[in-house]
Parts: C-alpha cells; sequence; structure tokens
C-alpha cells in the first residue's frame, strides 16, 4: 500500500509551501477558462486513495515515499483547479471506466483490464510480456483510457501540486499542453505529435501502488509516464523538448 513519488531532476525541488485556500475560489477553470467556483480536483483520481489505503492495519492510510523519507498518511495531490463542468468531462470520459477496471485488491484480486485481455492469444510475446491487440474485444474501450491518460498529463503540466506540506512540480509538455487541452475538450483529435504506451501488469497479485507523472529522456525521445493500481501510461514525444 503505496503511494511513490519519484523525485524529478535535481533542478526541480520539492518546496514546502501551505495549501493556497481555505475555501473553494471563485476564478477562471484552468481547462475551458470559465470563471466559476473551482472544485478541488486531484491529480489522481481521489478513489484510487480509497483502493491503496490497508483496511486490516492499525493506520490504513498508504506509505508516501520520497527520496530519504517514507511516512503514512492521508495526504492526496489535490488543489482548486477546474469547474464543475470540466471536472464531470474527465468523469464520464474516462476517469470512471478506468478506475472500475484497474487492479481493485481484495481477496478475489478483481482486475477486469488484465482478465479482458486475457481473452485473446497476444500478436507477440517475450521475456518482457505479451503485446494485445484491443481490435475485437468489446470490453475494452480505448477511447475511455486514451482520455483517462490525457487527462492526467495535462493536469500534471498545467500547475505545480501540493502534498504533506511539499509540491509536486509540473512537467514540461510545451506545446502539447495546448494540444492536449483542445482534445480534452472535444475540440480536437488525439494530438499527432506523441505516442501513448499502455502497460497492464500481469501479476496474479498486482502492487497497490501509484506515482504521479514524471518526465525524461528515454533514449533520444522526452517520455512522461505515470502509474495507478496495475497499470502504467506513458507518453512518447517524438523529440525531446527544451525547457526555456
Amino acid at each position: 500500500m503505496c503511494f511513490r513519488l519519484g523525485i524529478p531532476e535535481p533542478d526541480h525541488k520539492l518546496l514546502s509551501l501551505p495549501y493556497p485556500y481555505e475555501m473553494a475560489p471563485f476564478l477562471n477553470c484552468a481547462l475551458c477558462g470559465t470563471a466559476a467556483t473551482l472544485i478541488d480536483s486531484h491529480l489522481l483520481p481521489k478513489a484510487l486513495y480509497r483502493l491503496i489505503r490497508e483496511g486490516t492495519w492499525t493506520n490504513p492510510n498508504p506509505v508516501f515515499v520520497t527520496k530519504g523519507h517514507d511516512v503514512q498518511t492521508s495526504s492526496q495531490l489535490k488543489r482548486y483547479l477546474l469547474c464543475s463542468s470540466c471536472e464531470d468531462l474527465f468523469s464520464k470520459n474516462g476517469e470512471s471506466w478506468v478506475i472500475a477496471r484497474c487492479f481493485r485488491g481484495g481477496s478475489a484480486n478483481k482486475f477486469l483490464l488484465r482478465d479482458s485481455l486475457r481473452t485473446v492469444s497476444p500478436l507477440k510475446s517475450d521475456t518482457t510480456g505479451d503485446l494485445v491487440s484491443t481490435t475485437g474485444i468489446p470490453a475494452i474501450d480505448v477511447d475511455k483510457i486514451v482520455y483517462f491518460a490525457a487527462s492526467v498529463f495535462w493536469r500534471a503540466s498545467v500547475i505545480d501540486w501540493p502534498i504533506h506540506g511539499k509540491l509536486v512540480p509540473q512537467i514540461n509538455l510545451g506545446d502539447l499542453q495546448r494540444e492536449l487541452a483542445d482534445y480534452l475538450l472535444g475540440r480536437s483529435g488525439f494530438p499527432t505529435s506523441c505516442n501513448l504506451l499502455v502497460f497492464v501488469a500481469g501479476d496474479v497479485r498486482p502492487p497497490l501502488g501509484m506515482h504521479p507523472p514524471q518526465c525524461g529522456d528515454s533514449g533520444g525521445f522526452e517520455e512522461c509516464r505515470f502509474a495507478i493500481l496495475g497499470i502504467r501510461f506513458s507518453e512518447l514525444a517524438q523529440q525531446i523538448r527544451t525547457v526555456v
């Protein structure tokens, strides 16, 4: 039961900062720009924090892991960011679907996405895993998976995220940030400037853990990745982005 916070590159420090608002502010929504009373938005869905709690422990809260510091905490990565309409877009277009099908633990080790993938023969298998086509698997809604991943990467790119007295710094997506926003608002298709890779754990019981988006060089490409219970999402840009 672990919430792991990967430490970014050395020039990106985790800074101490109090949570900025005691009450929901009336500001412009970060996605659509509409002035509204903002929702206390989560970087990683709120429901996931409930799933990684361990009810049999005296302290059921997950372990928050950073470099040189582990602590059990109920703190969550959240801040006022979106209006209620955009929060609803995120929920109905991907988040609710993915959460219902990620690894959910319990005595039955419920993991619907993995089980759906196992209904077809893999295109290729090797020591790294199986390559599976979702074509012909009606139980898998690829559009929902893509939308969910895009929403998390976009959220991570627009602002820093506070947790437990620290800040998780925003990731740099360059022009892709605006392209993802247009996609999330239904103004365009998924950006052609990047590729999305999805890795589903084949373990009988995957770890009950997750980590927020972080980026780095991956063989000459800029790769950003995050993980939730049993699923890892990786966004590969066509070239390394330059931070100005």
